[in-house]
């Protein structure tokens, strides 16, 4: 098998339309040993036509010098742009490394989201993904390759395109979530004891970093707990998914469900100073709703108090006594 440095030279030379019968065989047989020496030569065919378009200006000589501090020296006679390119795209892979060529390209896309901010981001695969606030979605090589594989910390929403050659795959802190093609919620922020998956459409897989988990149906959330177990649940996906949507509607229920709705759409903490709360009913709806706006809302009709500090929210008063004409 060729060494590195005569696998960069036969790359360059592939490129300038410079190789003869053996060295394409040499060559070819080198590019079938490893998915990596694919990889490195579609790297420097990228510089290479960035040489050919951009007339990038290379320091021919000093380049070499780092080239051959270890080989015996190598001399060109520059009587072409050709030979000319062939040396700079060597010299600009050489002086770069094989493996730190991806700096001249973007191969990962990270999108992070701050305080009070929901983001729609359309993936390279024709997918969306909306974004919750303190979030980040990061993917790489535009989604290309056998899986579509992404990063997730935080809370995001997917309506992901269906692929039955190619899964979608979302690597979370605790777990992972894979499907071919579906829409679904999957809360993964970092500091949580838990992670959870709420399935809106379709199929999802729901394991942890061991590969223990279940699959999930419509209507049906998986809860990663702290322990490592996968625990199923049935739900109404739509209500509790309906944060993309920029929507919270609350059509007469009782507080306990109101929590529930504010604690998963803001991602905080709600509790009740006094549990006869829980009883009192509340119905309203908001767009673009600001945490504060749905608060200051309840505490007026329900004539109740709050407080909100950090990611907690308490409900103060006398609350609503159960009773069977209170439904």
């Amino acid at each position: 098998m060729i060494s590195g440095e005569e696998a960069h030279m036969l790359m360059a030379k592939k490129l300038a339309k410079e190789t003869n019968s053996q060295e394409d065989a040499q060559l070819q047989a080198w590019l079938e040993d490893a998915a990596d020496n694919k990889k490195a030569f579609d790297e420097l065919n990228a510089i290479w036509q960035r040489v050919e378009e951009d007339a990038i200006m290379v320091d021919v000589d000093a380049a070499w010098q780092k080239v051959n501090q270890r080989t015996q020296p190598k001399v060109f006679t520059l009587f072409s742009s050709t030979v000319y390119k062939v040396a700079a795209a060597v010299a600009v892979f050489a002086v770069l490394g094989i493996w730190a060529v991806n700096s001249l390209k973007s191969t990962t896309t990270t999108i992070g989201t701050a305080a009070n901010e929901v983001k729609k981001i359309t993936l390279p695969d024709g997918s969306n993904v909306w974004l919750h606030e303190y979030s980040e979605l990061t993917y790489g090589n535009n989604l290309e390759g056998s899986t579509r594989e992404l990063s997730l910390k935080g809370l995001a929403f997917f309506d992901v395109k269906r692929d039955e050659q190619r899964p979608f795959i979302i690597n979370t802190p605790k777990g992972e979530v894979s499907v071919l093609g579906t829409s679904f919620e999957v809360n993964a922020f970092e500091r949580d004891t838990f992670e959870r998956v709420t399935v809106k459409t379709g199929k999802v897989k729901f394991e942890n970093k061991n590969g223990d988990g279940l699959e999930l149906t419509v209507n049906e959330e998986g809860v990663l707990t702290k322990s490592g177990h996968v625990i199923e649940t049935v739900v109404d996906a739509n209500e509790l998914v309906s944060w993309h949507t920029n929507k919270l509607t609350f059509n007469n229920e009782t507080m306990d469900k109101v929590a529930n709705k504010i604690a998963r759409y803001y991602h905080v903490k709600v509790k009740f100073n006094n549990a006869d709360i829980a009883n009192c009913h509340f119905t309203g709806s908001f767009e673009n709703p600001k945490m504060n706006q749905v608060l200051d809302a309840i505490s007026k009709a329900l004539q109740i108090t709050y407080v909100h500090q950090a990611n907690h929210v308490t409900f103060s008063g006398q609350g609503c006594v159960k009773n069977p004409t209170n439904k």
